[in-house]
């Protein structure tokens, strides 16, 4: 059991690793909407291949049959591709909506240094703060 836990341990960290390394791809525009699918398999495989290596290793002695070695490399490989897959996408929209404010006009008006101070025209009778209205001909 303890091998069990200290493998799972093990393939924790590197899963948890390789989502770091993700997030700085990210940031260093390494990894795109494109690539992500791609990284993400990359990090599943490797996580599942160490978990295959280190329960063949005569140090664990993991003595499971074929089918609970399957089952459990599958499960291994599911979990780290979500991992990965969660983490660096949620990274991807933070950088998605930080690109598309800047390069908003809209949402750029609601703060006070982009706001136009004067009009480029001369006020109208009805821009005039005092002004009365011009009443309609009621014919």
């Amino acid at each position: 059991m303890t091998n069990i836990l200290i493998i799972c341990g093990l393939l924790t960290g590197l899963a948890l690793v390789l989502t770091a390394t993700g997030v700085i791809l990210v940031w260093n525009r390494r990894i795109k909407d494109q690539t992500l699918s791609r990284h993400a398999l990359l990090a599943a495989l490797v996580t599942t291949g160490s978990g295959y290596w280190l329960m063949r290793r005569p140090f664990f002695a993991m003595n499971l049959q074929d089918t609970e070695l399957f089952v459990s490399l599958g499960l291994v490989l599911v979990l780290s591709y979500i991992l990965f897959w969660t983490c660096i996408d949620r990274v991807l929209a933070s950088f998605r909506h930080s690109d598309k404010f800047k390069e908003s006009s809209v949402l750029s008006m609601l703060y006070m240094p982009s706001e136009h101070d004067e009009a480029d025209f001369p006020e109208t009778q009805l821009m005039q703060p005092n002004s009365r209205r011009i009443p309609k001909d009621r014919s």
